[in-house]
């Protein structure tokens, strides 16, 4: 052979391989995947790694919180398929086996991260399995930010035992349990030093919180038994009434607040994401958007408010100056504002993803 030939044919070959390698690469996602990654705002990349995959933009530039060791999406993609891994160990569950299961290969899918325009841990609807939306990448990068990735990561797993989603007094504490994770999952991740300013934020929280609050009361439990990992602790509480383990949760006690004679007692709960008012006026409630995401499940005296863009009928009209709040909760700013004719309930949620809101108002008639 020719040096001509030989050098033609290492050429040929070369394309060869090249054109398997791009096949390959493609063919690496599933119909499901590839049709969930095809909604991404940018354009982006693929990470693939086997139970996770990250669908990140080309272009973004990000900050990386230097603890983590992260440096771009290639690397967080490592750390997001360990701490899926810290989960299956811990938890002796695999998500992607239980949705996956008695599919055709191009059903299955892996727990994809993407930036679509979804926010945080979504299921159900059209989803042919959970999705976890990058939301709007407020804060991308920082220390917070990995902290919301472990919450949102540890939803994929509390959803798959029925001790939790069959029961409703062991569903309550679903958000705690994603916050004690976080605290776990940022400590044997690599993230020690937020994971220790995560448990100081944690002793600090309000015990009707059942997010940062629930979470302490879970890490109090396993301080106490000595337990040593979520392995140790699941091992324990699996299959039980988790009130047995951590007495009634503080967020749905139903003890009632008396209410003197000649005042109505008005009961506000929402999960919110972002910021906005309520404002009573009359026998009228409006609500006025100011950032990110509308709220969600609002309630007034226990009656579902679905379209904020329509007044809520209170059914009765007070004195706004003599509005004063007996019990509230919320992780960030909940202010309760009152004016001669008008009531305002004021609320930014600042930090990454939603969170409960609830607050207990007495006023004279």
């Amino acid at each position: 052979m020719s040096i001509q030939n030989f050098q033609l044919k290492k050429y040929l070959t070369a394309i060869l391989f090249a054109l398997f390698l791009s096949i390959n690469v493609e063919a690496a996602l599933t119909q499901v995947e590839s049709n969930i990654s095809q909604t991404a705002l940018e354009k982006s990349n693929s990470f693939e790694r086997e139970h996770i995959i990250l669908i990140w933009p080309e272009n973004l530039q990000v900050s990386w919180y230097q603890e983590s060791g992260v440096r771009n999406p290639d690397h967080l993609a490592d750390w997001l398929e360990k701490c899926y891994m810290l989960c299956i160990e811990w938890l002796k569950i695999d998500p992607n086996q239980h949705y996956n299961l008695n599919k055709l290969t191009s059903q299955k899918a892996r727990l994809i991260f993407i930036h679509n325009g979804m926010r945080d841990y979504n299921f159900g609807g059209k989803l042919p399995r959970p999705v976890i939306g990058l939301r709007d990448f407020s804060g991308v990068g920082s220390e917070d930010w990995f902290g919301w990735l472990t919450h949102e990561l540890s939803h994929e797993f509390f959803l798959c035992f029925p001790e939790i989603v069959s029961s409703p007094k062991n569903a309550t504490w679903h958000e705690a349990l994603c916050d004690y994770m976080r605290y776990w999952l940022l400590k044997e991740s690599g993230l020690p030093a937020a994971a220790n300013r995560w448990r100081q934020v944690l002793r600090h929280a309000e015990r009707h919180d059942k997010y940062k609050g629930g979470a302490d009361i879970i890490l109090n439990y396993c301080d106490r038994a000595g337990y040593k990992s979520p392995a140790e602790f699941w091992a324990e509480v699996k299959g039980k009434n988790f009130t047995s383990c951590f007495g009634e949760a503080p967020w749905v006690n139903t003890n009632e607040t008396a209410v003197p004679h000649g005042r109505y007692k008005i009961e506000f709960e929402g999960l919110i994401d972002g910021a906005g008012s309520f404002t009573f006026r009359g026998d009228k409630i409006y609500y006025e958007h100011f950032t990110w995401q509308y709220p969600k499940h609002i309630k007034i005296n226990g009656r579902k408010w679905d379209d904020l863009n329509t007044p809520f009928d209170l059914g009765f009209s007070f004195d706004p100056v003599s509005a004063r709040a007996i019990e509230g909760s919320g992780r960030n700013t909940l202010a309760l504002i009152p004016h001669k004719d008008r009531l305002v309930i004021f609320i930014d949620d600042f930090d990454n993803s939603s969170s409960q809101y609830r607050i207990s108002i007495m006023v004279e008639k």
